[in-house]
């Protein structure tokens, strides 16, 4: 998968009422605002980095992310603190393979996660393409998933080489996904996570992403 992404944290302080903005990042100074896990390599599924071979990186004043097969990365931006209530948004372009995933992530649990999937429309996987997914994680064990499909129902086909605003807000346990100005999913959550940390997540199965 190669990511194009320029990302916007907004920290909603007041719901409704004050937005103040507690993240944001152009990529013209690299990624100093970002923790990069193995300095930025990519790690084999099987354990270990792959040296030389970088999973994200800046160029042009933009995000990429890249993972081969049986390879994953991670990179998050350095944040001092995530209200309860907040709003994450990105514009995105994948232009190869096809997930875009990414980690709510509990900084006390890492086994407390939201995980919210873009599968873009790719015709070598048609099997399961053109769907964004939504995961609950407790304690590592999967409690809650669903995918919905995308090109129905009046929603957009998630295509490549297409710049999309991905956005997800988190106001009082309830969850909501967008993609551009399309609401594609609601989840209210009567045990919610307390978020602390957000996680770009690449990877690659047994072909080339």
């Amino acid at each position: 998968m190669r990511v194009l992404s320029i990302l916007l944290l907004i920290s909603l302080s007041v719901p409704k009422k004050t937005l103040s903005v507690s993240f944001f990042d152009n990529f013209d100074g690299g990624l100093t605002k970002w923790n990069v896990e193995n300095d930025g390599y990519t790690q084999s599924i099987w354990g270990g980095f792959i040296e030389g071979v970088y999973g994200w990186y800046s160029s042009d004043g933009k995000l990429w992310g890249e993972a081969g097969t049986n390879e994953t990365s991670f990179i998050s931006p350095i944040v001092d603190s995530i209200s309860r209530d907040f709003e994450f948004s990105c514009k995105a372009v994948n232009y190869n393979g096809v997930d875009q995933s990414f980690w709510f992530q509990d900084i006390n649990n890492a086994g407390n996660i939201y995980e919210v999937n873009y599968r873009y429309k790719e015709p070598d996987w048609p099997q399961d393409h053109n769907k964004i997914s939504f995961r609950k994680t407790v304690n590592g064990v999967q409690v809650f998933f669903i995918q919905i499909p995308m090109g129905v129902n009046g929603l957009p086909d998630l295509l490549p080489d297409v710049e999309y605003k991905l956005k997800v807000t988190f106001v009082h346990g309830v969850v909501k996904i967008y993609l551009d100005s399309f609401l594609i999913y609601r989840y209210i959550d009567n045990s919610p996570i307390s978020v602390g940390k957000i996680v770009f997540r690449n990877w690659g199965g047994h072909f080339y992403q």
